[in-house]
């Protein structure tokens, strides 16, 4: 068995490293862990066409279409400009924008106070490629970059903009591409400011389209367009799926995560190390029950919007 600290193979009789001395994994303890996260993961990730994030529609009222925008005024704004939207949106009906506009900060602004998520974006480019079911496509937005929009004036009619973060891919994108197609990619390759000096951000939404269309070359139909939309969007769950991913040694080192999983030497040793007193109802269900709640509650909080 391989040790999870230190890497060193071991003999399978060995319940711990010969060489740093940690616990090590049964290959039966870890592939339950693995069928359990598996599980977990799938239940924080909706990747039907429920979730806006992969299957994008406009709405009346919740959602602004930037197509005919100012490139310049939206560049100077992902450059972390104070922008206008009249003066992003130069030619539309001033009245209609702002009475839209105002109901997509009023969401915003209650997620905000009653749930604590920052919600509001403005997405550039959207990915799209043929369903596996022959439905309604893929619509997915590439690049989530998180704005503030203000009053201004003395009867605050108009509305400025400003970007309140750094720019990010969009988690589902990634996740959906990998999981369905085989296509890993990480945020961090496809913002890279190559030849900017030290640690400058990438500011120009083309070049990230550029690397996404290149990479996605082997997904049948996959395209990236560079329509830009204002809304709101929430994705908190992708944190805890990043966590899942990313630490399954020492989730199948950890003797709690083991138990609910289902593997019985963790479980024994959970019983072992209580009173000694037989519980009322089996471990298991104990388990089960209090982890049902837990994540019902963490899920509460990190709901999508």
């Amino acid at each position: 068995m391989r040790c999870p600290s230190c890497g060193v193979e071991n003999q399978e009789s060995l319940k711990l490293c010969g060489k740093c001395g940690s616990q090590l994994v049964t290959p039966a303890r870890r592939a339950a862990v693995v069928r359990a996260r598996d599980a977990w993961i799938a239940k924080l990730i909706d990747l039907s066409r429920r979730n806006k994030l992969l299957f994008f529609r406009d709405l009346k009222t919740g959602t602004m279409d930037l197509s005919q925008c100012d490139p310049k005024v939206l560049d100077g704004l992902l450059q972390g400009e104070s922008v206008t939207l009249s003066s992003l949106l130069p030619h539309a009906d001033e009245v209609s924008t702002s009475a839209r506009a105002n109901e997509i900060r009023k969401t915003a602004l209650a997620n905000l106070e009653e749930r604590g998520l920052a919600t509001l974006f403005i997405t550039c480019g959207f990915a799209t490629w043929p369903a596996k079911d022959g439905g309604r496509p893929a619509e997915s937005p590439v690049i989530l970059a998180p704005v503030a929009m203000e009053k201004r004036g003395r009867e605050g009619r108009g509305l400025t903009l400003r970007l309140v973060g750094e720019l990010q891919i969009n988690p589902v994108l990634l996740f959906s591409l990998e999981r369905e197609h085989g296509l890993r990619m990480t945020p961090e390759a496809l913002l890279e400011a190559k030849g900017a000096a030290g640690d400058e951000p990438l500011i120009d939404p083309t070049v990230v389209y550029a690397r996404l269309q290149k990479n996605g070359a082997g997904v049948n139909g996959f395209r990236v367009s560079p329509r830009s939309v204002l809304g709101n969007f929430a994705y908190q769950k992708m944190a805890m799926v990043k966590d899942l991913q990313d630490n399954l040694d020492q989730l199948a080192m950890h003797d709690l995560v083991a138990a609910i999983a289902g593997d019985p030497g963790a479980r024994g040793t959970l019983r072992s190390a209580g009173s000694g007193e037989s519980p009322r109802e089996p471990l298991h269900r104990l388990i089960d029950s209090g982890t049902k709640e837990a994540v019902e509650q963490r899920m509460w909080r990190c709901g999508d919007g």
